[in-house]
């Protein structure tokens, strides 16, 4: 992995003797756009001679093994942190990790850092995640800039995970519209190619680029030959910040659970980037609980679910589609924010294919209610599997190499 969060300048990072391709996120929020840029850029070097760098602001990322034609780039990350008074629901913001920065100086400095990569490796294609917020001004435009200018004909790419339940208004659907038309000559949408319909009706701002949509399926991780382990619980949160008190029921519940269950155990993991002081708030108030255990964060955390023998978790892309390969039994706590129910909305669409057992509001939950589910949920056999299409890393890079080709951008 090349590290940039201390370094000014990408002079020293060598040029590939293959074609490069970047993918880039910006990512603020959460690994779930870096984890999909990895599966994509691994399945696009085994489809073709190129070498793929995934660059983004995060504090520490893996893929799912180890290919020299696959680089990984980490810019200055931003941190989490609460800003809210005390309520339900903590508001989360983003803060600068340099010292005398703030967020949005070192959102410009990514930019800088960005658009230095695209001079320095002149890649033949990007692809952009995190989109609808692909192309933020900030990040993006610029390195989009160079790009034109050191690779005119090069592949531009938006990468989007299909569901956004958020209401765009007007200036905002327009503006989406004109970077859309501007810069973007396909978009990678992950979900099942059935779902088209459903993604248009939910955004019909996007009906003008039908012809550029391209439906690849759900990037996810490879399926765990993991043993189950009878009595083993996991509790997965993301990033973390604004899950404490969700991360208080799950606690809270275990133990009114455990009282008739006492051979069963409990492993929280917070998330990476869960505060020093929150993670300290909660060690100290469920961290002697009996049969409790609270960790940061776990390498390759997806790929073991299916070890346990009941999940319960928020409701993000990634871990949806990691309960459905597993076949865990799973409890899901959607995390819900005023006018925007994206993981909601995700969450009830994988019940219907049986990847989750129970979607459940955590606002509206007592711990009581939920430890009487875990022991039904547990009593039970897991929901039976929909098909689903799960190919969307070796479908995008199939997309990618195609038009890479038409372009003649890749060796003969």
């Amino acid at each position: 992995m090349v590290d940039l969060r201390e370094v000014e300048d990408v002079a020293g990072i060598p040029r590939p003797d293959r074609p490069a391709f970047l993918l880039a996120s910006s990512a603020r929020f959460g690994y779930g756009h870096v984890a999909r840029s990895l599966k994509v850029a691994g399945a696009l070097v085994r489809r073709a001679p190129v070498t793929a760098y995934v660059v983004s602001p995060l504090p520490c990322f893996e893929s799912d093994g180890h290919d020299p034609h696959v680089q990984r780039i980490g810019l200055p990350p931003f941190a989490l942190a609460s800003t809210a008074a005390p309520r339900r629901w903590p508001i989360v913001d983003v803060v600068s990790t340099l010292p005398g920065r703030s967020a949005s100086e070192l959102t410009l400095h990514h930019a800088r850092l960005l658009a230095a990569l695209v001079n320095r490796l002149k890649p033949v294609g990007v692809v952009l995640d995190h989109f609808p917020f692909f192309l933020e001004e900030a990040f993006y435009d610029r390195a989009l800039a160079a790009l034109h200018e050191v690779s005119p004909r090069a592949l531009v790419c938006a990468g989007f995970r299909g569901v956004a339940s958020r209401t765009y208004d007007r200036a905002e659907q327009a503006r989406l519209q004109a970077l859309l038309d501007r810069h973007a000559d396909l978009v990678l949408v992950y979900t099942d190619p059935h779902e088209a319909r459903r993604v248009f009706r939910r955004h019909p701002f996007l009906a003008p680029f039908r012809s550029r949509m391209r439906f690849v399926g759900y990037v996810c991780p490879a399926r765990s030959r993991a043993r189950r382990r009878r009595g083993r619980v996991l509790a997965t949160f993301g990033s973390g910040v604004d899950a404490a008190t969700t991360i208080d029921l799950v606690c809270e519940a275990f133990a009114i659970f455990r009282q008739r269950h006492p051979r069963h155990t409990l492993e929280v993991v917070t998330g990476g980037r869960l505060t020093d002081s929150l993670f300290a708030r909660l060690v100290h108030q469920h961290g002697g609980e009996p049969g409790i255990r609270i960790v940061h964060f776990v390498p390759g955390l997806g790929r073991r679910m299916g070890r346990y023998a009941l999940v319960v978790a928020m409701g993000g892309y990634n871990t949806l589609t990691e309960l459905y390969q597993s076949g865990t039994r799973s409890i899901v706590l959607p995390r819900a924010y005023p006018g925007n129910d994206e993981q909601g909305v995700l969450a009830r669409r994988f019940r219907t294919l049986g990847g989750v057992d129970h979607v459940v509001a955590a606002a509206r939950c007592r711990p009581s209610h939920l430890a009487r589910l875990m022991g039904e949920t547990l009593a039970r056999p897991p929901a039976t599997r929909r098909p689903l299409d799960t190919r969307g890393a070796e479908q995008a890079a199939a997309v990618i190499v195609t038009e890479l080709g038409r372009r003649r951008l890749l060796p003969a």
